[in-house]
C-alpha cells in the first residue's frame, strides 16, 4: 500500500529529524529512472521537507553529468533542496 510507505517514510524522517545532530537524505533514484519532475512529487509527499536532502545513484551505474543535471532538475522543482 503506497499511501502506507508514505506515512511510514514522513514518520521515519519526523522521527530522525528530531534527534538533532542527525542528517537525513532520501533516495531519489537515478537519471534513468523517473522523470525528475514525477521525483520531485514523490519527495514531497514522503516529506522530504524535514530531510536534509536527497541521494542519486546509490545502486547503479549511471553518468555523473547525467546525474548532476537529474540531481539539480530535481532540487529546483523543491525550491532548491
Amino acid at each position: 500500500d503506497q499511501a502506507e510507505r508514505v506515512e511510514l517514510f514522513r514518520y521515519a524522517i519526523a522521527t530522525f529529524a528530531a534527534l538533532g545532530q542527525t542528517y537525513v537524505y532520501l533516495d531519489a533514484g537515478h537519471s534513468d529512472w523517473v522523470p525528475a519532475a514525477e521525483m520531485a512529487a514523490r519527495l514531497r509527499r514522503g516529506g522530504i521537507e524535514r530531510a536534509t536532502g536527497f541521494s542519486l545513484n546509490i545502486s547503479n551505474y549511471k553518468w555523473t553529468k547525467d546525474l548532476v543535471a537529474y540531481g539539480k532538475t530535481v532540487s529546483a522543482a523543491l525550491g532548491g533542496k
